[in-house]
């Protein structure tokens, strides 16, 4: 028996227990029977950047890269993958970079990847393995360097681009709707995000008042989650070097840009003082989709 057929054995044996688990392992080179099955069905393509060093982390980093670093338990790539399981996305690319071996090392251990069933997401229902490609794409590439890397293992089609440092309720079917329906080449999670430093409430030299760490209804911050055309690659190709102050403003000028306002939670672990924060929100809304 081939690899391709019991590569393909796996992959059906297992679909009939995803209504309680998914099972994930990262792709092997034989392993295009799921990949080429997916590709048929017409899966919207998942992209992760999870190569940085992380290191405004500090200590946190040193030793385990950035797309480790625990919430509630699992590491915070997990929680971006779990998140885009239950919005039924099953096709997934990772770009690793940053001590890449540690995270291959901790989803070969794993494999199991979780998700919790919703209503409002019943047309995207599981019905196929994950199917998950890793890439070493070099621990100090830039954000453009892996998305080119990454390129020749991406379908000529949209896909998603998320960081992996960013957690959240956002929508992603609603997103893709939003995206077509602008019919932009990139549509960003526009997010509401804490202030990083208190904010004093001054009436002359008199303090009145210390608002810390709120969050401004009024000001929105890129999600770190993306809704991309094939034909951005046309700008990474032309020399831009920089995705958002890159490739992002270029889009902007042309009018290709559009945003999709997410009001609902969103927490990022960029620095140690923001773990309590991103544990804080996943606990709530884990407790509140639970209720």
């Amino acid at each position: 028996m081939s690899c391709d057929e019991r590569l393909s054995q796996r992959f059906f044996r297992f679909r009939r227990c995803l209504d309680q688990h998914v099972f994930l392992w990262f792709a092997r080179p034989c392993d295009n029977a799921a990949a080429q099955y997916l590709r048929k069905e017409g899966w919207v393509q998942f992209v992760v950047l999870a190569g940085g060093r992380g290191s405004r982390l500090g200590e946190l980093s040193k030793n385990q890269p950035k797309p480790m670093l625990p919430v509630c338990g699992r590491p915070v790539v997990h929680r971006v993958l779990d998140h885009a399981v239950g919005h039924g996305f099953r096709d997934f690319v990772v770009a690793l970079g940053y001590k890449a071996q540690i995270v291959r090392d901790y989803f070969d251990g794993a494999r199991d990847l979780e998700h919790a069933a919703d209503a409002r997401h019943a047309d995207r229902a599981p019905s196929a393995l994950p199917h998950v490609l890793s890439l070493d794409t070099g621990a100090d590439a830039s954000k453009v360097e892996r998305l080119l890397a990454l390129e020749p293992h991406l379908r000529k089609e949209t896909f998603v681009l998320s960081y992996c440092d960013g957690l959240s309720d956002i929508d992603l079917n609603a997103m893709l709707k939003f995206h077509a329906a602008h019919g932009g080449l990139m549509t960003v999670a526009a997010v509401h995000g804490r202030e990083r430093f208190g904010v004093l409430d001054l009436d002359g030299s008199r303090l009145s008042g210390l608002r810390e760490k709120q969050i401004d209804p009024d000001r929105w911050i890129n999600g770190g989650v993306f809704v991309v055309e094939p034909a951005v690659f046309d700008l990474l190709h032309a020399g831009q070097t920089d995705w958002e102050t890159g490739a992002v403003q270029e889009l902007i000028a042309r009018g290709q840009a559009f945003a999709y306002r997410h009001p609902g939670w969103w927490e990022c672990v960029d620095r140690p003082e923001d773990l309590p924060f991103v544990e804080d929100a996943f606990l709530a809304a884990t407790r509140g989709a639970s209720a």
